[in-house]
This record gives C-alpha cells, structure tokens and sequence, in this order.
C-alpha cells in the first residue's frame, strides 16, 4: 500500500514520501472507520487524510485518479503463495467457489487480470449488493446465487467482525485465516492451505 502510493505521488509530481510513513498512515486511518461504503468518494477522501501535511495539493484535487487506477492493476497486488495450490486443491475435491468481498467496481477486472476470476462460480461484491459484509445482505446475495442452505457453506475471510461475525450470523459455517500468528487466537488458520483439511473433515 504505502509503496503503491509513494510511486504514485512521485510519478504525479507531488514529490517523495516515505512508503513506510504512509503505509502506516493507511493502517491508522483505516482503523478508524465504520461501515464504509467503498464508493471511489470515500477511498478519496481516506486517501486526502493519509496524504494529509504531507503534499501541497490534496490528493483528490491532483492525483488521486492516477491512484484509482492504479489499483485496478494486478502488479499493485500480492498473490499469498498458498492460494493457487489451495484453490487447485479444493476443485480438485469438487468444491464450489465463490468470492464475498467488501470492495469496489474495480474487483471484477482485477481478478480477470490476475487469473483468478475464472476460479470462481460466484463472485459478490460490496458495490453491487448495496450492502457490505458484515451485514447479512450480501452473504444472503451469495447464498441465493448458489443455491446451497447456509450450512453447507464455509466462509473464509481474515476479519473477526466482518467474515467470521457475519457469515455465523447468516447461519455459514466460517474460519478466520490470520497469517500473523502473534494475533491469532483458537480456531484460526496460519496458512489458506488449512482450509482444504478444514473442507476434508466436514469443517464442523
């Protein structure tokens, strides 16, 4: 994040900032909203305040657009090493895949961008649901586009509140993958690959 937005800043003339300053100026930041909506109004306005003091013009009066943008390209993004030989795994075990994501209009590109889209029988986004998880709207979205009882779902994600709170709460099974295991606590996953013993066992 911090690097994606340092390159930016400098390619737009709006001179060097510290990558890691920003990086967690970002996290700051983020931690500090409620139920944001992911419109591209409210990702300019997070971008103004991370940016805040520390360039002459505002990023969303000079290069926040360039910004957008640039996060709709897959070399902005990161594919953790344990995703493709997971997902390999679980259409190899016949598993039905789908995506519920807190995000933007940009998402479906993106994943056809970086191969992954194709992976997916269904693929629910934020923008498009008029709600965001952990509302039960949108898990209720994929529910009805699998056509499955809740129960015979499990939901993955990496948020306490957002994916294992809400998707429980709409009757899913769900585990929480926390990669940091200084900040892991019972029952979460250390790696993705987890989930296929997960699947394997019935994930009860």
């Amino acid at each position: 994040m911090g690097r994606v937005y340092a390159e930016t800043a400098r390619s737009q003339g709006a001179g060097r900032v510290d990558p890691e300053l920003l990086e967690a100026r970002f996290k700051s930041v983020w931690r500090g909203q409620h139920r944001f909506d992911y419109s591209r109004t409210s990702w300019a306005r997070i971008v103004d305040e991370v940016f805040f003091g520390l360039v002459a013009v505002a990023p969303s009066q000079s290069f926040f657009p360039q910004l957008y943008d640039r996060f709709a390209q897959p070399d902005a993004w990161r594919i953790f090493q344990d995703v493709a030989s997971t997902l390999d795994q679980l259409e190899a075990e016949g598993i039905r895949l789908g995506v519920i994501s807190n995000w933007d209009g940009r998402l479906r590109g993106l994943l056809e961008r970086l191969g992954l889209a194709r992976r997916f029988e269904v693929i629910t986004i934020s923008c498009e649901a008029g709600a965001a998880k952990p509302s039960a709207r949108i898990f209720q979205q994929a529910l009805a586009a699998f056509g499955l009882p809740a129960e015979n779902i499990l939901h993955v994600g990496d948020s306490l509140e957002m994916d294992l709170c809400g998707a429980e709460a709409s009757g899913m099974k769900a585990v929480r993958v926390k990669r940091q295991t200084e900040q892991s606590q019972k029952g979460d996953c250390s790696s993705l690959t987890d989930v296929v013993r997960i699947v394997r066992e019935g994930f009860d």
